[in-house]
């Protein structure tokens, strides 16, 4: 039975009867081929965010009349995956019969994260009249970092309306912001103490 669906060579075998029921066979064969390229379907606009893996089986279906195997390649040789902007690339869809498709599209990398800001503590003990105060908060800074920026503790922004010279408990607001306007905001408690013993 030839299958016209699938690729392949089907046998067809043939009976001739004389007047005398003589009976003489005879094969030959049909050959069903596919010469019809695969199908590339876009399902939705292709955008990244930085540093993460372009999968493009999550951006397009590639179909084949055959229901066979598709090979897929993708040219991305143009992308930089660590740099925010606009790329083009290339998809070749290729069937097992030979049958090939191209795409080319554009891939859009963005950014939307905010920096990382670590802090050794979120409460904080100061002494009343220590003038060093600014020093101490700066110092509670652990670690900043970003995927875009090159951020460092002096990026960070600290606000405050500590009065050293009045106990109390205040709140401290550390700050970092990207290039692409994407921040992390940490507060902290600080308590103004009187640690000195009377003499």
């Amino acid at each position: 039975t030839v299958n016209n669906k699938k690729v392949g060579r089907y046998p067809i075998t043939y009976q001739v009867i004389d007047p005398s029921n003589n009976i003489a066979t005879a094969t030959s064969y049909i050959e069903v081929v596919d010469r019809i390229p695969p199908n590339i379907e876009k399902l939705k606009e292709v955008i990244v965010e930085l540093g993460e893996e372009f999968n493009i089986r999550n951006f397009y279906k590639f179909t084949d009349d055959s229901g066979e195997y598709i090979d897929v390649i993708l040219d991305d040789t143009n992308i930089n995956y660590n740099k925010v902007g606009m790329y083009q690339f290339n998809i070749v869809a290729k069937d097992k019969s030979g049958n090939v498709t191209q795409h080319f599209d554009l891939l859009k990398i963005i950014y939307t994260k905010s920096p990382e800001l670590v802090l050794f503590s979120n409460v904080l003990d100061i002494d009343v009249n220590d003038l060093d105060y600014e020093t101490i908060l700066k110092e509670n800074i652990k670690h900043v970092s970003d995927k875009v920026d090159v951020l460092s503790i002096d990026n960070v922004f600290i606000t405050h309306l500590i009065n050293i010279n009045k106990l109390g408990k205040y709140q401290v607001e550390y700050k970092v912001k990207n290039s692409f306007n994407k921040e992390k905001t940490t507060i902290i408690n600080v308590n103004i103490l009187d640690r000195t013993k009377p003499n």
